[in-house]
């Protein structure tokens, strides 16, 4: 492993700007002339079904284009995907319901997606995207078991678990490109976990707080890189050019932790360092 503060910091500044590349979406990015958007919609509410849903598995793949998922208050909404864009190949939308469990599977050649999941039950999420981006954000509304987040070739991610988020395991994987983080004091039912990896590029974790009795550590390992740290009130436990920990104080013994993993191959980590140049 190999630690280089200046590499760090250029691979950090350079590499952070994908999310903002991916996160506008792929084709504005490339500089395609847009013309007036074109918008489908599908949606699937309870009053539809027979029988009760109170867990929802979800799984989305896009080829290339971005995905941007929220959560709003409406306890009857199961899921509504906005298609947004010109001549967009129809998306293969289906989903089979048993044992109170509605499993969806959406898959897409290409294009830009609004995904707008309910409040009224418990969600397992998987989106993957081969080019482009993903954006989530969960709220008070949200109650995620799990949520899986992959880039498979080329771009980002960004993630918020904002107030009031409940959720127990957050996965994030980017091969080329960089992930953004925020974690603002979520809910947390027991304890959880969030890891994110990239192989090349960077990771931003722009926030990090938590309410008390909850406890929090985080992890965060550099092949070759660096690492920009600001403890912002937690513990130092460990820190160097390639290797840092930080915890709350009374982590051990608090009632509900988060645990929080970064790993980047070759690249940067930048933790609490809300990046000057902003994301969208």
């Amino acid at each position: 492993m190999k630690g280089s503060p200046i590499l760090g910091s250029v691979i950090i500044g350079l590499l952070l700007l994908s999310l903002a590349y991916t996160a506008a979406s792929v084709y504005t990015a490339m500089g395609v002339e847009r013309k007036p958007e074109a918008f489908r919609e599908y949606a699937l509410t309870k009053p539809r079904l027979v029988g009760e849903v109170v867990h929802v598995q979800f799984d989305m793949t896009v080829k290339r284009g971005g995905v941007n998922m929220s959560f709003v208050e409406d306890a009857g909404l199961l899921y509504k995907i906005i298609v947004k864009g010109n001549n967009i190949p129809e998306p293969s939308i289906s989903y089979t319901q048993m044992d109170g469990v509605l499993a969806v599977k959406v898959f897409a050649e290409e294009g830009e997606f609004e995904v707008i999941l309910g409040s009224g039950q418990v969600y397992s999420l998987a989106v993957e995207v081969g080019v482009g981006g993903v954006s989530v954000r969960l709220t008070e509304d949200s109650t995620v078991d799990s949520l899986k987040l992959h880039v498979a070739y080329l771009g980002g991610t960004s993630l918020e678990a904002l107030e009031g988020a409940s959720f127990n395991r957050l996965e994030l994987r980017a091969n080329t490109g960089g992930i953004r983080l925020k974690v603002e004091r979520p809910n947390l039912q027991e304890n959880a976990l969030v890891s994110a990896r990239v192989e090349v590029g960077g990771i931003q974790l722009e926030s990090f707080t938590l309410t008390p009795p909850a406890g929090g550590r985080l992890t965060a390992l550099v092949d070759t890189g660096g690492i920009a740290l600001n403890s912002r009130g937690f513990q130092v436990v460990k820190s160097t050019a390639l290797e840092s920990e930080i915890r709350t104080p009374g982590y051990e013994e608090a009632p509900t932790r988060l645990d929080v993993d970064l790993q980047v191959g070759v690249g940067g980590i930048a933790i609490n360092q809300p990046y000057s140049l902003g994301f969208p």
